[in-house]
């Protein structure tokens, strides 16, 4: 099943919506990747490409991202 992209903004957001986005946020960097850091830093949105080649921050691989128009 291909996943559906919708775009909110964050007062569009149901609670229910956005405790499901923190919960798979918490999945993804928390328990996948071992980071143990609160990640609220509005990094991972839609738009972005990859700016930078692999490195290592904190013991966890990272790539800059820029935001295309």
């Amino acid at each position: 099943m291909t996943p559906i992209l919708h775009k909110k903004t964050f007062p569009e957001l149901t609670t229910a919506e956005l405790y499901d986005l923190l919960r798979v946020r918490s999945e993804v960097f928390v328990v996948e990747q071992d980071c143990v850091y609160q990640d609220m830093d509005n990094d991972e949105q839609v738009g972005f490409r990859q700016s930078s080649e692999p490195f290592i921050l904190d013991g966890i691989p990272h790539i800059r991202m820029t935001l295309e128009p």
